[in-house]
Order: structure tokens, then C-alpha cells, then sequence
């Protein structure tokens, strides 16, 4: 979420898919994916990065511009949130609470239209919001 936030126009993971042992790779550089496929059975698991990408892919298709959010979170370590505006005219919010303890109570302006959504975020979760702009 960090590139993003900075302006990045698009992510890629290393690797989408590895076997149990974090490979292959040609460096031997064994790693974690969002999806790890048996070798031995025909079976693949989905990591918590595959749900995590879908905040991404599900909502943002090519055409979404990054736009500026205010945050008044007291603690950007646990807390990242990211906005788009999507071709189709849609606001979409990326917000994730990393913190292992806490919950947050999440309010969202719309500045053009004054409308507010407030939620809780639990600990350790993502959310997307979307709404028409």
C-alpha cells in the first residue's frame, strides 16, 4: 500500500504461485506467495497476500487515478489507507489496520457531498469501501 500512497502506478508481487518450499527459483531465494501449491497432491492454499491483493484487483481496474486522503490516524505504523478514483466515476478507499490489539472507529468524508461513513476496523484486518461519487 506504502508505492501506492507514493504515487506508484501499479504493483506486482515476486512470485504469485510457489510450491510448499517457497520456490521454484533460480537463485534460490526461497520466498512467501499468495498462493502455494501442493507438489504432492492437487491442491493449493491462498495466503493472506491473495486476499490482500484483492482489495486491489476486485475494485481498481486501468483507469483509476490516486487521489489525496487526510488522515488524522495517530499511528501510521499500524494504520495505511489509500484512495482511487475509478474511471466509472466511483470512490474507492483501501484501509488497513495492522495493529494486533486495537480497534479502530473509521470515519469517512466525502468533501463533495458532506456524507460521512463511520465503521469499526478490527484488529489485524482490511477493508475497501466504494461509493458513487
Amino acid at each position: 500500500m506504502g508505492d501506492l500512497q507514493n504515487w506508484a502506478s501499479g504493483w506486482t508481487d515476486w512470485n504469485l504461485a510457489v510450491n510448499v518450499q517457497g520456490g521454484p527459483n533460480w537463485v534460490g531465494n526461497y520466498v512467501d506467495a499468495p498462493i502455494i501449491v501442493s507438489n504432492t497432491s492437487d491442491e493449493f492454499y491462498k495466503q493472506p497476500m491473495f486476499y490482500a491483493m484483492g482489495h486491489f484487483s476486485k475494485f481498481l481496474q486501468p483507469g483509476a487515478q490516486r487521489v489525496d486522503l487526510t488522515t488524522t490516524a495517530t499511528s501510521q505504523d499500524f494504520f495505511e489507507s489509500v484512495g482511487f478514483v475509478t474511471a466509472d466515476n466511483k470512490n474507492v478507499v483501501v484501509l488497513d489496520n495492522r495493529q494486533a490489539i486495537d480497534t479502530y472507529t473509521i470515519s469517512l468524508t466525502d468533501k463533495q457531498t458532506g456524507k460521512i461513513l463511520t465503521f469499526d476496523m478490527e484488529p489485524r484486518s482490511i477493508a475497501t469501501v466504494v461509493w458513487n461519487q
